[in-house]
């Protein structure tokens, strides 16, 4: 089914139409995509986003009645859940004002190149000391911005064990660094 007519499309999606939301989410899905993307630099969190954004309009898709643009309203509605997402997941008490003052900023200043380098070469040695599946899953994660799925293939694993890996050597990371940064690492 296409719907070349947008008011019918937000009419059957409050209504419930489940075929309606098909076409809606093949309709917006790689612009929702492109703009989680754009906020968060990670192809994979990106991913998760739309998800996330998706299931939320279904659930709430009786407020979808009043739309008149759908696109508009959709662009808002990504927008906001994006820096919801990203504020929850980033900004604690403990690093606001360090990430505030870091945001500020175009470019790092010297200083500030000396220690996002050191900072890397804390991460690095962390990495060397995890266990050879960790390191690797945590290097295609982090570094090459594979999703579970694609290191599961690459590795040769379930996309389940893609996901304890990297949520295994996150763990490794931050204990790692509140040793080395007590008080600093949340």
């Amino acid at each position: 089914m296409v719907l070349h007519d947008e008011r019918e499309l937000v009419k059957r999606l409050a209504n419930g139409d489940t075929e309606a939301f098909q076409e809606f989410f093949y309709r917006y899905t790689d612009r929702i995509y492109a703009h989680a993307l754009h906020f968060t630099k990670s192809s994979e969190l990106a991913k998760d986003l739309v998800q996330d954004i998706f299931t939320k309009i279904w659930v709430d898709r009786e407020k979808l009645a009043g739309v008149e643009k759908l696109e508009g309203y959709l662009f808002i509605v990504s927008r906001n859940f994006i820096k919801n997402e990203l504020r929850r997941k980033v900004f604690t008490v403990a690093n606001h004002d360090y990430l505030e003052a870091f945001f500020q900023y175009d470019e790092l200043s010297i200083s500030g190149k000396l220690e996002l380098k050191e900072l890397e070469g804390h991460i690095e040695q962390a990495v060397n000391q995890m266990p050879p599946q960790l390191q690797t899953a945590f290097r295609l994660s982090r570094q090459q911005g594979l999703s579970h799925e694609e290191i599961a293939e690459r590795m040769k694993i379930s996309k389940f064990t893609s996901k304890t890996y990297i949520v295994r050597a996150l763990d490794i990371l931050r204990k790692y660094m509140s040793e080395r940064f007590p008080g600093q690492i949340q």
